[in-house]
């Protein structure tokens, strides 16, 4: 494997530290016009060592060697309200991918979107990015489909479904498999001061599970069906922001819930702003819910909480002049069966 995140945490990481070269061109021509526009595309990569991972029956089709190469080409059209485009790739062994997507907008209040997605399972494209439901550009098959409308003066819906089948075996997935989910989210909007938001979301997908809790053994696949939503109340004015939010998650027989409050305060004119949020959790093991808090700038913007305690969390930023701003941050988690955990943050940055 090619590690690139830059990140180096044990010796050994070290010692193999920028030992791949890797040699990267392309090119692109473009042809726009009124209400049609086309691409050629090209990417060509080579690296100073081949890429050779461990073979196993999943990964088949993966890419290997040291050299490689897509070829594609993207067009849009538009007419009227309508928006069709897409895009056709192949790769140095002459497998495809493809995919096409449709916008519309019957009416002022009405947006309709479609999307259908074809990739070959020995399609190699190690820098291809799209949207899927793998990170890997190769192995699946799916159509989807949202809509958003606004269904009153002050009720905005927006709703998905996304259904797909992979033609191969997966990593933990010892056969062919299919699946799909499907989100609903509505907003209203009573008046500028308050809102409420609320969104559910059901996905079905199938896996390989253990035949019993020691892990011997593996029964076929199986479908596992997990759903998760949040329920928030949010009332806001010129120097504060109030937020309550109840947020659950199901899978099999487990079950997950959390609520947190939060405030965010700003006078105006000042150089200092505050977020304080306070959250208690239950959920049953092996199930977690993610909570949305603030952090430092670069950190992650949200909380993993499992099992049952309570959640506090403190944020400080000080503009101190044009180009410096000061943040503080500090969280403490406290369990009712494991040893509590608080954390530090503290970043000054520069801006020029």
């Amino acid at each position: 494997s090619i590690k690139t995140d830059g990140m180096h945490a044990y010796e050994k990481d070290m010692n193999k530290r920028k030992n791949v070269w890797q040699l990267t061109s392309a090119l692109r021509y473009e042809s726009m016009h009124e209400q049609f526009q086309w691409a050629l595309n090209g990417l060509f990569y080579h690296f100073s060592h081949a890429w050779m991972p461990e073979w196993q029956a999943y990964n088949s089709y993966y890419f290997r060697g040291n050299m490689g190469a897509n070829f594609s080409v993207d067009w849009r059209w538009r007419w009227k309200q309508c928006f069709l485009g897409g895009e056709y790739a192949l790769d140095h062994n002459g497998q495809n991918a493809f995919i096409m997507h449709l916008n519309t907008k019957p009416h002022g209040d009405i947006n309709l979107f479609a999307s259908l997605r074809r990739f070959q399972r020995a399609y190699q494209a190690p820098f291809a990015m799209t949207f899927s439901e793998k990170s890997m550009v190769s192995n699946e098959e799916g159509l989807f489909l949202s809509a958003d409308f606004r269904m009153l003066q002050h009720c905005t819906v927006r709703c998905y479904v996304d259904a797909y089948r992979f033609p191969w075996l997966r990593y933990g997935v010892s056969a062919p498999s299919v699946g799909w989910d499907a989100q609903i989210e509505s907003e209203w909007t009573l008046d500028k001061m308050f809102s409420i938001k609320w969104r559910h979301k059901a996905k079905h997908q199938q896996k390989n599970v253990a035949a019993d809790l020691s892990g011997v053994g593996v029964r076929p696949l199986q479908t596992l069906c997990t759903q998760s939503g949040r329920v928030q109340l949010m009332m806001t004015s010129e120097e504060f922001r109030l937020q309550s939010s109840l947020l659950y998650a199901s899978s099999e027989k487990k079950k997950a819930c959390c609520f947190s409050q939060e405030l965010r305060y700003q006078q105006r004119n000042s150089r200092l702003s505050c977020f304080l949020q306070h959250a208690v959790f239950d959920g049953d093991q092996g199930l977690s819910t993610y909570l949305y808090s603030n952090d430092l700038a670069g950190g992650m913007p949200f909380v993993n909480l499992s099992g049952k305690g309570q959640m506090t969390s403190l944020m400080l930023k000080y503009q101190c002049s044009k180009y410096c701003q000061w943040q503080l941050r500090v969280r403490h988690q406290a369990y009712h069966e494991k040893n509590a955990l608080t954390s530090l943050g503290m970043l000054l940055t520069f801006k020029f």
